[in-house]
C-alpha cells in the first residue's frame, strides 16, 4: 500500500511510488486499488486510480474478477507502453488473487497452479503468493469459467440450496479436547443462517471418525457465500474455520441433482495454517451438501413512485410528511440521521433512498467504517445498484466536503470502445509490482 506519515516508514512511501510510476511509466500506468478498508486521494496519481476493493484474507466477489479482468486488458491493449499496478495493503494475497486471475483470463497460462506457482516465485523469496484457501478457490473458479463469461465480463446467474454440513470429527477447541460448532452463514451482504444449536454434546470427544451434522435449513443462495464454524456462540468470536463458495461453479453429481463439495484441511481458511494438527486432526475435513437445481429467482421488477410506501389516502399536500413505518432497533441509529426522509426498504435492502422518478433516485452519502452504522453502508448501496440497475447507473456525488475516489467503487467507465490491439505480453504486469523486473514471457504451464 502506498502509505504516507508514520507508515511510510515500514510500507511503500507514497512519494517513492510516484516518483517510481512517473519516471518508468509517465502517462502509461493505472493504479488499482483492492483495499476495502482503505483509499487514498486519487490525485497522487493523476486520478489514474480504479477501486475493485474487497476485505483482507477473503476472496473477492466473484463477479468482481472477470470485471477487473477486462479493465486491464482494456487498458493494456490501448498502448504497448501501458502498464498496470495491482495493490492491497501487503500487497500478496489480494493482490495475487487479482493478478493470477488475469494471467489465466488473458491466456499467459493454461492451468490456476501454474499461474499461482508464477506469482509465488516472482513476487516473494519463499514461494508463498497466495495462500489463503479461499482465495486459492476463486482463481480456480475463475479459470472454471472462461468459456461462460461474456464481453462485459458477466457470467450466467446461478443458485444452489444448502442442504446439510458434514465435519469430519471435532476440532479441539475448548481446552477438554472438544468444541461446541456452530454454523454461520452469510453473503457479502448480510446473514442468512445462524444454526444456534448445536447439533452435538458439549465437550464430545474431539478427534474421533464420527461424523457431525450441521443442517442447513436449505437455504437459498445466489451469489458467494461464506460458512464459517464457531467454537460457540458467534458473540464470543471463538471462530474455528471458514470458506467461501459460488453457486455458478458448482458440479453435480452424475445423474444426481446433488453436489457434495468435499473440503481438506489444507482447503479450509483457518484450519490450514493448524500444520502441527494442534487443533484439527490431520485427516479433517469438511463436506458441503447442496441442491444446484434449485430454479433462479426471476429478476425483481423495478422501483417506481407508485411503488413507494405511500399510503393509499395520501394526497400530494401530505407527501411531505410520510406515515410512521416500524422501525427495527437495530437500525435505530440510521433513522435518527434519516429523520423525515423516506427510506427504501424492500428485498432485504433498509437505505436511505427514494425513486423521485422511476429513473432518478436520492439517497445518503455512501459511507464505510463506524460512519456505516448511521449512514448508507458503501456496500449495501453497490449491492443495491448492481442489483438492480446493473450496468445502467451513474452516481453524482454533490458534496464539496467529502468524496468517493474516482472511478466509483466498482472502477465502472462510460463505455468506450477498446483499440483493436493484441493484448501485450507478461512484462507490462509483472513491473507493476512496484520493483524492477526484467522476466520473460512464460512458456504454457510452471516455468523452470
Amino acid at each position: 500500500f502506498p502509505s504516507e506519515g508514520t507508515e511510510a516508514a515500514y510500507r511503500n512511501p507514497m512519494s517513492q511510488v510516484v516518483s517510481f510510476l512517473e519516471r518508468r511509466h509517465r502517462e502509461h500506468y493505472l493504479v488499482y486499488n483492492l483495499c476495502s478498508e482503505r483509499s487514498y486521494d486519487p490525485k497522487h496519481f493523476g486520478n489514474r486510480v480504479k477501486i475493485f476493493p474487497f476485505d483482507d484474507h477473503n476472496p473477492p466477489p466473484l463477479r468482481m474478477m472477470p470485471q477487473l479482468c477486462a479493465s486491464v486488458s482494456d487498458f493494456l491493449a490501448d498502448d504497448e507502453q501501458n502498464v498496470v499496478v495491482l495493490h492491497c495493503k501487503a500487497g500478496k494475497g489480494r493482490t495475487g488473487t487479482m493478478i493470477c486471475s488475469w494471467l489465466l483470463y488473458a491466456g499467459e497460462f493454461d492451468d490456476p497452479q501454474s499461474a499461482l506457482d508464477w506469482y509465488s516465485l516472482m513476487r516473494t523469496h519463499d514461494r508463498k503468493g497466495v495462500t489463503i484457501p479461499s482465495q486459492v478457490r476463486y482463481v480456480h473458479y475463475l479459470h472454471s469459467l472462461l468459456g461462460r463469461i461474456d464481453a462485459r465480463g458477466w457470467f450466467p446467474p446461478a443458485c444452489a440450496r444448502l442442504l446439510e454440513l458434514r465435519l469430519q470429527s471435532l476440532p479441539n477447541f475448548d481446552g477438554r479436547g472438544s468444541c461446541d460448532p456452530w454454523l454461520l452463514v452469510t453473503t457479502f451482504e448480510e446473514e442468512v443462517l445462524l444454526c444456534d444449536r448445536p447439533a452435538v454434546r458439549r465437550h464430545s470427544e474431539a478427534g474421533t471418525s464420527t461424523a457431525v451434522s450441521l443442517g442447513c435449513s436449505g437455504i437459498y443462495l445466489e451469489s458467494d457465500f461464506k460458512v464459517t464454524l464457531f467454537d460457540g456462540d458467534p458473540k464470543a468470536k471463538r471462530k474455528m474455520l471458514s470458506f467461501w463458495m459460488h453457486p455458478a461453479c458448482l458440479v453435480p453429481e452424475h445423474g444426481s441433482s446433488r453436489a457434495v463439495v468435499r473440503l481438506s484441511k489444507a482447503e479450509l481458511d483457518g484450519a490450514a495454517s493448524d500444520r502441527k494438527h494442534k487443533r484439527f486432526p490431520a485427516d479433517f475435513f469438511v463436506a458441503a451438501h447442496l441442491d444446484v437445481t434449485a430454479p433462479v429467482r426471476s429478476p425483481e421488477p423495478l422501483p417506481s413512485p407508485l411503488r413507494s410506501p405511500i399510503p393509499k389516502t395520501a394526497s400530494p399536500l401530505s407527501l411531505s410528511s410520510p406515515a410512521r413505518m416500524p422501525i427495527p432497533s437495530s437500525r435505530s441509529l440510521r433513522h435518527l440521521v434519516s429523520k423525515s426522509k423516506r427510506r427504501f426498504r424492500d428485498a432485504g435492502f433498509d437505505l436511505d433512498l427514494s425513486y423521485i422518478t422511476p429513473r432518478v433516485i436520492a439517497m445518503g452519502f455512501p459511507s464505510e467504517g463506524t460512519e456505516a452504522a448511521y449512514r448508507n453502508p458503501m456496500s449495501q448501496v453497490v449491492s443495491f445498484l448492481e442489483r438492480r440497475h446493473r450496468e445502467h447507473y451513474l452516481v453524482y456525488n454533490l458534496c464539496s466536503e467529502r468524496r468517493v475516489p474516482q472511478p466509483d467503487v466498482r472502477g465502472r467507465e462510460l463505455p468506450r470502445e477498446p483499440a483493436p490491439r493484441p493484448l501485450p505480453r507478461l512484462q507490462p504486469l509483472l513491473g507493476a509490482l512496484l520493483r524492477p523486473l526484467k522476466v520473460p514471457r512464460p512458456r504454457r504451464g510452471l516455468p523452470v
